[in-house]
């Protein structure tokens, strides 16, 4: 038995018997790998995994002077499953611990990436982060809550839903050492923007949550070349698609799609566009600012099945081409997904059977001749340029969120590895590791990271070195 309070002076522990006999409270437990302490300021289980990480550091030690050892990159590969996994595991909730107790941690992980790395005593910190693609641990934790929190914010169903949710919404004033982790990142996310937690259907949809055994709700076919053959040889594609073509009866409708993103623009711009040479239409959509090109995707086949639906004549068949094979595997499958473009598709394909339309998604491959795909692609491209009026409020999936989310904690992360003036700092765009910067040779990687970090060992002879001195031969040119 545990009581937490963090009361100066604690009353008495509860009296609790079991079979006569009283259960005595403890100070600390450990359950499911944390160390819980009474007054929750974490320094049993920071301790314990500070315990842990530091038998790591003989273990890269020996690794990192060892001849034929490993790379720089496979250590850091190394640090990430052994030393990173182990921080990780709990930060959610021991986050919020003091500066000081998080601080053992940091040493012990920069001293392993010294090791690593092969840097001296005095090479900035920001300058080991960034070199290696790793974080503090506050600013890792903080992005593990961020994640959490959307995550969670899409699941109903999660135990830990309804406590978030009401943790969340609560307008307590929380005292400043005792604000939970969850919610100084959770007003965080609300400032940028993001909605924690929107409005969920009590009645879970049978097309989002579909059940394992449904079949699949029309038919797909898919393009006898392989994209890589389709690219090589664009004629027999043409060719093979016109025979194919013609093999379509004269009824069927078809329609081509296709979903496009501008990364010229910020932020970054997503269409989607529906081409039927069939009905003589064609349309194009701006989506909301995040979506995906995926979502992108799915979102264009389901406005090319309204728009079939919504027709005066019902057809006896539709068919669809897609370029996108995850769009199609996704909305043929019977997973379950919290994409609303996935469930508005099958809804929308239900509903063309049970009026007498078959529906049939056809795979194509892109950029390849095929007219039809290279319309819908045009005209995707120029609603990303020159956005017509045109516009779908779609809703954002958790996974897009997600991707804003960690896009907006690097650019955090950056700014405050640029607080260091150092030149190899100042000059990145973006935080991650440089692919040219890394040497198999571990000798010359730990030499070119001391050179571009400005902290080696050529400081101690350079003095003996005359700079002042004409470099010239003394005896004159030679000719």
């Amino acid at each position: 038995m545990m009581v937490f309070t963090r009361a100066y002076k604690p009353g008495n522990d509860p009296l609790l018997f079991l079979n006569g006999h009283r259960i005595q409270s403890q100070p600390t437990f450990k359950f499911l790998g944390v160390w819980f302490d009474s007054k929750l300021i974490w320094k049993p289980h920071i301790n314990y995994v500070a315990n842990r990480c530091s038998r790591l550091k003989n273990l890269f030690a020996i690794m990192a002077q060892t001849k034929p050892g490993p790379t720089a990159k496979t250590l850091i590969m190394l640090y990430k499953s052994l030393v990173r996994s182990v921080t990780d595991y709990g930060s959610i909730s021991y986050g919020s611990a003091s500066k000081s107790n998080l601080r053992k941690i940091d040493v012990i992980g920069r001293t392993i990436l010294r090791t690593i790395l092969g840097t001296r005593q005095s090479t900035p910190i920001e300058i080991l982060y960034a070199e290696t693609d790793t974080e503090p641990l506050h600013s890792r934790t903080s992005w593990l809550t961020r994640k959490y929190l959307v995550h969670l914010s899409y699941k109903p169903r999660n135990p830990m839903y309804a406590p978030a949710k009401h943790l969340v919404s609560a307008t307590y004033e929380w005292k400043p050492r005792s604000t939970p982790g969850i919610i100084r990142e959770a007003r965080h996310l609300e400032s940028k923007g993001i909605t924690l937690f929107p409005p969920q259907s009590e009645v879970p949809s049978e097309y989002k949550h579909p059940p394992p055994s449904r079949p699949p709700p029309g038919r797909t076919a898919w393009f006898p070349l392989s994209k890589k053959t389709a690219l090589t040889c664009r004629a027999k594609t043409v060719t093979t698609f016109a025979a194919l073509n013609q093999g379509i009866p004269e009824y069927t409708i078809r329609v081509y799609t296709d979903g496009s993103k501008s990364m010229d623009t910020d932020p970054t711009t997503t269409a989607c566009a529906v081409y039927s040479p069939t009905l003589n239409f064609e349309n194009a959509w701006t989506l909301t600012a995040g979506t995906s090109v995926f979502s992108a995707e799915l979102i264009t086949i389901a406005q090319a099945l309204k728009h079939i639906y919504n027709l005066d004549d019902h057809p006896l068949e539709v068919m669809i081409f897609s370029d996108s094979s995850s769009a199609i595997k996704t909305i043929m499958s019977a997973t379950q997904t919290n994409n609303e473009a996935v469930s508005d598709a099958r809804e929308t394909i239900a509903s063309l059977k049970s009026s007498g339309t078959a529906t049939s998604i056809v795979w194509i491959p892109s950029h390849t001749g095929i007219e039809g795909n290279e319309k819908a692609d045009r005209l995707a491209a120029t609603e990303c340029t020159n956005q017509n009026g045109n516009k779908i409020a779609n809703n954002l999936s958790a996974e897009e969120i997600i991707s804003l989310t960690k896009a907006n904690w690097r650019d955090d992360l950056l700014s405050t590895l640029r607080q260091c003036q150092k030149k190899c700092i100042q000059v990145r765009t973006r935080v991650g590791v440089i692919k040219w910067h890394q040497h198999n040779n571990r000798k010359i990687s730990t030499c070119l990271h001391r050179l571009r970090a400005g902290h080696h060992y050529l400081n101690s002879f350079r003095h003996r070195i005359d700079q002042e001195s004409d470099p010239s031969c003394r005896h004159g040119a030679f000719s």
